[in-house]
């Protein structure tokens, strides 16, 4: 195995590496807005029962 081959091996384990944190980070954003819409929508729902 050549130093190139090594090269790219180890920048293809950082791509992925950075990819897999990103997805991460999709998923963490994504979870946190249904949070937020269902607590919008709880207390629009208490507002209106109120109201």
């Amino acid at each position: 195995m050549s130093i190139v081959d090594i090269n790219l091996k180890e920048l293809d384990r950082r791509r992925l590496e950075e990819l897999r944190e990103a997805v991460e980070q999709e998923i963490e954003n994504r979870r946190f807005e249904e949070r937020l819409l269902w607590e919008v929508r709880r207390q629009s729902r208490g507002e209106a029962q109120a109201g």
